[in-house]
Parts: C-alpha cells; sequence; structure tokens
C-alpha cells in the first residue's frame, strides 16, 4: 500500500484517526482476502481427480493379486489420503454453493474490527436523503477503490453492516442463554 492510498483511506475515515497499527492490519486483511479467494470450478475439478485416485486405491486393494502387507499400508494411505482431500473439496464447494460468498463475509468482518479496533469507529451508517453516509461508508468505499479495484454501493456497505450487527446481536442472546444456565450443570462437590 503506497503513502498516498493510505493517506486517502485516512481522509475517508475522518474524523476518526487511525492507530500505529491500522496501516499493517489494513494491508493483512487485504492480503488474507485475496488468499482466501477460491476458483470454484477448479476446486470442484480437483475433486473429481482426488475421487478417481481413491476409486482406483480402492480397486487396487481388493485386487487379486496377493499384495504384501507393505504395499497394501501404501495403497491405505493413498485411499485415506484421497477420502481426506475429498472431504477438504467438499467443505469449499459446499461453502459457496447457494450464490454464498464466504471470502466476502470474512473481509466484512475483518474491516469492521480494523474499523472499530484500529479506528475507534463504531459499526454504523448514517443515512441523508436516502443514501448511506459517514466515515465508516467512507473508509470501505476508499478500501474497496484503492486496495481491492472494485467500486462499492454505499446501500451494500449499509446491508453489511446491518447483517453484522444482526450477527453480533444473535451472538450476545445466545452468550445471555448460556450466562443463564451457568452453575446448573456444575458438579456438587
Amino acid at each position: 500500500m503506497t503513502e498516498a492510498v493510505w493517506q486517502e483511506i485516512v481522509k475517508a475515515a475522518a474524523p476518526m484517526r487511525p492507530d500505529d497499527q491500522a496501516r499493517a492490519s489494513i494491508r493483512e486483511c487485504i492480503e488474507n482476502y485475496y488468499n482466501l479467494a477460491v476458483d470454484i470450478r477448479r476446486a470442484k475439478l480437483a475433486r473429481d481427480r482426488w475421487r478417481k485416485r481413491a476409486t482406483w486405491a480402492r480397486k487396487l486393494a481388493d485386487g487379486r493379486p496377493p499384495w504384501r502387507k507393505i504395499e497394501l499400508r501404501a495403497i491405505g494411505h493413498l485411499q485415506r489420503r484421497a477420502e481426506r482431500r475429498i472431504e477438504g473439496f467438499d467443505v469449499l464447494v459446499s461453502a459457496h454453493q447457494g450464490g454464498r460468498d464466504p471470502e466476502g463475509g470474512w473481509l466484512w468482518g475483518q474491516l469492521f474490527e480494523v474499523w472499530e479496533k484500529r479506528f475507534g469507529g463504531k459499526v454504523k451508517v448514517s443515512v441523508r436523503r436516502g443514501v448511506p453516509t459517514g466515515p465508516l461508508v467512507r473508509f470501505v468505499v476508499a478500501i474497496f477503490e484503492h486496495l481491492l479495484n472494485q467500486s462499492i454501493s454505499p446501500h451494500t456497505i449499509q446491508a453489511a453492516v446491518r447483517r453484522e450487527n444482526r450477527r453480533r446481536r444473535k451472538w450476545q442472546e445466545a452468550c445471555a442463554r448460556r450466562e443463564s444456565f451457568k452453575g446448573i450443570f456444575d458438579r456438587k462437590k
């Protein structure tokens, strides 16, 4: 991230001021986001290749030649490895089904965390004349434009803020429910 880009982000976040860790946190967030990106088509192809390997190993182990123990162990290892890979690819593929975007959800969570912890802001937007605005909106727009080379609508940011606040409320409610049961299941001494 160049100094000019950093200054644009800081200017967009005004009146909030970043702490000395903010720049590194944003850089790490963007780098990790790009590392999370999954090409679903390639993941499906890789899963299919590993399924073929697992089938091959199963047939090989069940085959006629009298295999020695060491050979059977190697074949079993290959089969287990293939099955673990298949499970991993199944998780990736299912995470993206139905138009879900797990990487995008992760990015929003990280951006909101940086905003709160490094800039001291709150995860909220103001609305003026039907258009979401405020320091968080300007901050996210600057991140998307300068670091991700994407344009983003203030309404998209508003929807992400609503989702995040809803998620946080649910989490707080779940924690409160757990607190109300505290001590009930403790062992008596």
